[in-house]
């Protein structure tokens, strides 16, 4: 082979390696799940909730539910909605993760899981980039379920 075939081949390999780096980046921005348009019944951001085992599907994981969410200041409220953004009755018990991500290492909070309704308080929410929330299993489906959102304000 010729030192300027397989210079071409080099680039396109780079070129694809690149490309794959950069949609997985971009594929994720939105969540795991397709990415949810519009605005939820109480005027919050939605993300879809997938079944965890799917969860490295990205867009391409089915949604099982939503989650909407808000952020105001430290606090971040999310609320969990079926389909088609009515509220949902999960079963409670076990305990809920956020997994809040983009500072020097993930945090990793747990709650009791009582509710479709949650607010919680981060005194660390200034760094955070994305928050991943993690349901118990049985919650929404026999296993785990997760939802990822970035909070990060893109109007600045």
């Amino acid at each position: 082979m010729s030192a300027e075939r397989r210079m071409g081949r080099d680039a396109l390999l780079w070129a694809a390696v690149f490309f794959s780096i950069a949609g997985s980046s971009f594929a994720h921005d939105g969540g795991h799940g397709p990415l949810i348009a519009g605005k939820g019944p109480n005027g919050g951001r939605l993300a879809a909730v997938v079944a965890a085992a799917e969860a490295d599907l990205g867009p391409k994981a089915k949604p099982i539910g939503l989650v909407e969410w808000k952020r105001e200041g430290n606090r971040v409220e999310i609320r969990l909605l079926d389909l088609q953004r009515k509220p949902l009755a999960p079963k409670a018990g076990g305990d809920l993760k956020w997994i809040l991500l983009g500072g020097e290492k993930p945090e990793v909070v747990a709650e009791p899981f009582a509710a479709a309704e949650l607010k919680h308080e981060f005194p660390s929410l200034q760094k955070v980039k994305k928050v991943e929330v993690i349901l118990p299993a049985g919650a929404l489906v026999e296993g785990k379920a997760v939802a990822a959102f970035s909070i990060v304000d893109k109007t600045k």
